[in-house]
C-alpha cells in the first residue's frame, strides 16, 4: 500500500463510519506531515462501577453522558476511586485512550498508534497498557514479545506526525497478515478489515454495524 492508496482507504473509512451512529468517532487529521485518523474513547475498567454503566460499543457522545450520569460534574476531571469487591484493590473507574490510524512508509501499511490516560491525564505505563487496554486473550502473547501473531508486540516510540511518544502495534506481520486474508483487498473496506483483527490488541473495537452497511 503506498501513501496514496493509504489516503482513499482511511478516507473510506471515515466516510463509512459517518453512516453508522454506533461507531465512535473519528477525526481526520490533515497534519503537514502525516494525514491520519484520530478518536478517543473511555474504556471502563473491569470490576469498577463503570463496567456495568458503559457498553464497549456506544457512541462517545453516549459514553460521556454515561460519564457525566455516574459523576458530579464539579469532579468529572478528578481521579474516582472505587473499592474492587472481589479483590480489595481500589482501581480507577475508565481510562482514557486515544488511537490514532498512520502510515508507515518503512512497511507501507496502516499502524495503530495510541496512548491511555488516567481520570487526571497521567499516561499509562506499559504495565498499565497492558492490565487495562490490551484485550484479555491478547495480553499473554503480546507481552511476552511474540512478533508472529497477526497483532505483533506492542512497542514505543515518537509519533510520525506529532514527534511525542506513542505506544504502537508493531506492524512487521501487518502486511502478510492482509495477504493471508486476500490478495485483493477492496480499498474502500482495507482499514475496518485491518483494525478488526489490529485494534483489539489495543482496546479499539469497531462496532459489528460497521460490518453490515454496504
Amino acid at each position: 500500500m503506498n501513501r496514496t492508496e493509504f489516503h482513499k482507504a482511511i478516507n473510506a473509512f471515515y466516510n463509512n463510519t459517518l453512516s453508522c451512529e454506533a461507531e465512535p468517532n473519528w477525526t481526520f487529521v490533515d497534519h503537514i506531515r502525516n494525514k491520519y485518523l484520530k478518536r478517543t474513547t473511555f474504556l471502563p475498567i473491569e470490576g469498577s462501577a463503570m463496567a456495568s454503566e458503559i457498553m464497549p460499543e456506544t457512541s462517545l457522545e453516549e459514553q460521556t453522558e454515561a460519564l457525566q450520569q455516574v459523576s458530579d460534574p464539579a469532579t468529572a476531571e478528578r481521579e474516582v476511586m472505587v473499592t474492587d469487591s472481589l479483590s480489595g484493590v481500589e482501581a480507577k473507574m475508565h481510562v482514557t485512550v486515544e488511537h490514532h490510524i498512520v502510515y508507515s512508509p518503512g512497511y507501507q501499511v496502516p499502524v495503530l498508534y495510541f496512548n491511555g490516560y488516567d481520570a487526571d491525564g497521567t499516561a499509562l505505563s506499559l504495565d498499565e497498557v497492558y492490565r487495562w487496554v490490551v484485550s484479555k486473550g491478547m495480553q499473554s502473547s503480546l507481552q511476552h514479545g511474540n512478533r508472529l501473531s497477526a497483532q505483533g508486540s506492542i512497542s514505543q516510540e515518537e509519533h510520525p506526525a506529532l514527534g511525542l511518544p506513542f505506544y504502537y502495534i508493531h506492524p512487521c506481520e501487518t502486511q502478510s497478515m492482509m495477504r493471508s486474508i486476500s490478495h485483493d483487498i477492496d480499498i474502500n473496506t482495507y482499514i475496518k478489515t485491518w483494525l478488526s483483527f489490529i485494534g483489539p490488541a489495543a482496546g479499539c473495537t469497531l462496532s459489528h454495524q460497521l460490518f453490515l452497511q454496504q
